[in-house]
């Protein structure tokens, strides 16, 4: 098949003999079609770019929240100890004693007792 220029007509490759300007105009408009897909690569980088720094930004939170709920689950551990042992005291009978005589004032049968007045009005 012949083309208008008087050449074979070469599918797919560059047609030699076209006119300069017309040469020109089709480089421009290949270069016009470039540019949307150029904008929309670095749209599509910039989106993941995004994505990862918004995702990095998440999970250094979640690990300050981490370390912070780790710190209260320690001091927490560590009051169940001391009532732990408040509990085995409590079991004492000697200890029960020792707090209702100290705290509320109670005495043996057969006691008695004395309240100094530290008071200097007294």
């Amino acid at each position: 098949m012949r083309s208008f220029y008087g050449q074979k007509k070469i599918y797919g490759k560059k047609k030699p003999n076209l006119p300069l300007l017309q040469r020109e105009k089709e480089d421009i408009s290949r270069k016009r079609n470039k540019k949307p897909q150029i904008f929309l690569i670095v749209f599509i980088l910039f989106y993941f770019f995004l994505l990862c720094f918004t995702q990095f930004v998440r999970h250094l939170q979640i690990n300050s929240e981490l370390s912070t709920i780790k710190d209260q689950i320690a001091q927490v551990n560590e009051e169940n100890a001391v009532f732990r042992e408040e509990i085995e005291l409590l079991h004492n009978l000697e200890y029960l004693e020792e707090l209702a005589r100290g705290r509320l004032g109670m005495a043996r049968p057969g006691e008695m007792l004395f309240y100094i007045s530290t008071d200097e009005n007294d």
